[in-house]
């Protein structure tokens, strides 16, 4: 046995004798302790570099990091939405004036963007996001999206088998809700029943993109919007 400089408590040597053992410090650890410490320490940095990818992918989901990514560099560094851009009052105040009426008279719906800046601007939607509304209503609008959801199984799932998110998915854009105006979005050849739509008291459709085909769907075309800091570009039709 090879003691301590201490002289507090043995130190091992290799049982082959031809390393020894390196002693503790003087004073500090039993040498037992001393090895598991070290070993422990290997572990944690093998494991951290085994994490690190796999912390990598997970941390551009993390609504912690990009909140604090946010404040840290601002949306012209990150390019995220900021709450200006996303809810675009400016945007949601043209919309209102150019529709002329009172909001309560009639109602909204979205295709390819989400419901929420209109209903907090005052719109009345057709669509929204809710963990608690009847299944009847579900069914309701079920029936003016039904044709569409047939064209993409991924998307009907996504809308029979959860359905909080109550909106005007399509064959097209599948369940999207965050098309803005920097995203070139074409739609043709939708097979929405507007009789089902108007039957929810809708008058005006919100979308995303570009209805190439508006008038075959019986929709009249008041114009296109956007501002510069809005995140949306809304083509406006009427029903």
């Amino acid at each position: 046995m090879k003691e301590c400089p201490a002289g507090e408590h043995p130190v091992k040597e290799c049982p082959a004798g031809e390393h020894p053992v390196k002693e503790c410090p003087v004073g500090k650890y039993p040498a037992g302790k001393y090895l598991e410490r070290k070993h422990l320490a290997w572990k944690i940095l093998v494991l951290a570099c085994l994490l690190y990818p796999v912390l990598q992918e997970i941390k551009p989901e993390s609504n912690f990091y990009l909140n604090v990514n946010q404040m840290n560099n601002g949306s012209g560094v990150t390019g995220y939405i900021t709450w200006e851009s996303y809810y675009a009052e400016e945007l949601m105040a043209q919309l209102e004036d150019v529709i002329g009426r009172d909001m309560s008279s009639y109602r909204v719906a979205h295709l390819g963007m989400s419901p929420a800046p209109s209903l907090m601007h005052g719109f009345y939607t057709v669509d929204g996001y809710s963990n608690n509304y009847p299944l009847e209503y579900k069914h309701l609008l079920r029936r003016v999206i039904a044709r569409e959801l047939a064209k993409n199984e991924q998307t009907r799932l996504y809308f029979d088998e959860w359905g909080s998110r109550c909106y005007l998915f399509n064959g097209a854009t599948g369940n999207a809700w965050m098309l803005g105006k920097a995203v070139d979005v074409k739609y043709v050849g939708l097979e929405l029943d507007m009789e089902a739509l108007r039957e929810l008291d809708c008058e005006y459709l919100f979308s995303a993109g570009e209805i190439r085909d508006f008038e075959k769907m019986g929709l009249t075309f008041l114009g296109y919007f956007e501002t510069d800091s809005s995140y949306w570009g809304v083509w406006l039709y009427q029903l």
